[in-house]
């Protein structure tokens, strides 16, 4: 069945092209009226505009339904018995997050693939955006982005494929390998902007000191720049935790992580075991984002009176 789920994705892909295409023509005829409507002719002074301020009722919005989805997530892990059409259960229980407790060996792998990947992703990235020439970059950029862009199912058959030529399949190794295809491009979108924002005005000062560029680096670009590289791995830890076709397919089924289990759970009645899988899978990244928040905070010097 290998030929037709290529084709499936195929055809998915096909179909975000032409979403993609879709979009950038009502990009085009919307700017096109807002010209019109302001009397302009050229596109110079649009671009010279200040883009409108978000609308704060769409972030409260947002913010509401993901705390509606939390809380429901937050009480069915510990509903008991719950009839319909009763508002609230009749019992609650901790029986949920304990079987989640003595399946530590789930989360453990979820957090082994989620590191490793992010920490191979940001390696290369780092590597990429310091030492690639710039033509390189721009002509590569579009290939990186792709697992962006095209269905997951597409890149899932052919790591699949490329797994079996090289007996990756079901190995710790392999699935290491498709988390960190997945992972890399978020990795290098998330950090791109401010790594080659970087002032080249340092090293020029730092070369003019006698520095080597390996102490240049260690002690002034990417202390600078941690917040960025922090904020980065957490994307890519976060993208990790969600993957699941990847898990599935070059795991063999071998691998069990906190999102197969979700996701298998869910097919299921055990509503409170599911929302504490779910649960997990929410709180996992979020630590990993709260751990990038203060690894990247502003450091506060103090002066000695003299």
């Amino acid at each position: 069945m290998n030929a037709r789920g290529a084709a499936a994705g195929g055809v998915l892909a096909l179909a975000v092209l032409l979403a993609g295409l879709v979009w950038r023509a009502l990009q085009a005829v919307a700017a096109r009226r807002a010209r019109r409507a302001n009397g302009q002719r050229g596109w110079h002074s649009e671009r010279r505009r200040p883009p409108p301020a978000p609308s704060g009722i769409g972030l409260w919005l947002l913010g509401g339904v993901y705390a509606a989805v939390l809380l429901a997530l937050a009480v069915g892990s510990v509903a008991g018995v719950w009839r319909f059409p009763a508002l609230w259960p009749e019992a609650l229980t901790a029986q949920a997050w304990l079987s989640v407790w003595a399946s530590l060996d789930t989360v453990g792998t979820t957090l082994g693939l989620a590191l490793a990947s992010t920490a191979l992703a940001l390696v290369w990235c780092v590597a990429w955006l310091e030492l690639s020439p710039r033509r390189w970059d721009q002509a590569l950029r579009p290939l990186l982005y792709l697992p962006l862009v095209l269905p997951a199912v597409l890149w899932v058959v052919g790591l699949y494929s490329v797994a079996l030529r090289w007996r990756l399949e079901g190995q710790w190794l392999g699935l290491l390998l498709a988390h960190t295809v997945m992972v890399l491009p978020y990795v290098l979108l998330a950090l791109s902007p401010a790594y080659l924002g970087f002032d080249p005005r340092a090293a020029q000062l730092s070369d003019s000191l006698g520095h080597r560029r390996a102490v240049f680096l260690w002690r002034v670009k990417w202390p600078l720049l941690r917040r960025s590289l922090a904020a980065s791995a957490a994307v890519g830890f976060a993208v990790s935790v969600t993957q699941y076709l990847p898990t599935l397919y070059i795991g063999a089924g071998r691998f069990a992580t906190v999102t197969t289990e979700a996701v298998t759970l869910a097919a299921g009645a055990q509503r409170s075991l599911t929302s504490a899988y779910a649960g997990l899978q929410f709180l996992l990244p979020v630590l990993a984002f709260g751990l990038a928040g203060w690894i990247g905070r502003p450091r506060r010097f103090r002066v000695a009176n003299t």
